[in-house]
């Protein structure tokens, strides 16, 4: 069923033909090159959750050489969509400098934005992040309201 709209060009059907290869479901086995290729023309055809799995995989080196830029490429793609899941995990990429330069401004942006889109886990990761970045800041630093009334942390090394 999956396949044919896969082949049809379907980016749905596509990515998540892509997930039962890499799964091992409703497929004969575990076949990461053929999740790579599925998530592959999702993700080139726009669909975000195609970008987020195509992402995980060159994260992880799973059916492709891995890559830390190419995650973070597919990250974004998927992020610019407002997908919470996509927004965490480029958050999680800057915050560890994995494919990017290590930024913890970076990272809050996009862990604020997966909260602000649902996804729970972020809520989490955001405080975690915000907690390191208060200790490497105690040098210099206060809170400033911003125009929205939100109260951050802003801090000089």
């Amino acid at each position: 069923m999956f396949q044919r709209a896969a082949f049809a060009e379907n980016s749905h059907a596509q990515s998540h033909l892509g997930f039962m290869y890499s799964r091992g479901f409703g497929v004969p086995a575990v076949n990461n090159t053929a999740a790579f290729e599925w998530n592959k023309e999702s993700a080139e055809n726009g669909n975000a959750t195609g970008q987020v799995n195509l992402a995980y995989l060159y994260k992880e080196g799973k059916g492709v050489k891995q890559s830390d830029k190419q995650a973070v490429k597919w990250y974004h793609e998927a992020a610019l969509q407002e997908n919470g899941h996509a927004q965490n995990n480029l958050a999680f990429m800057y915050s560890k400098g994995r494919g990017v330069p290590q930024s913890y401004a970076n990272a809050i942006f996009w862990y604020d934005k997966a909260v602000m889109n649902g996804y729970k886990q972020a809520k989490g990761n955001l405080k975690s992040v915000q907690e390191k970045l208060a200790q490497e800041c105690q040098i210099k630093s206060w809170m400033e309201t911003k125009p929205s009334g939100k109260k951050v942390q802003t801090c000089l090394l």
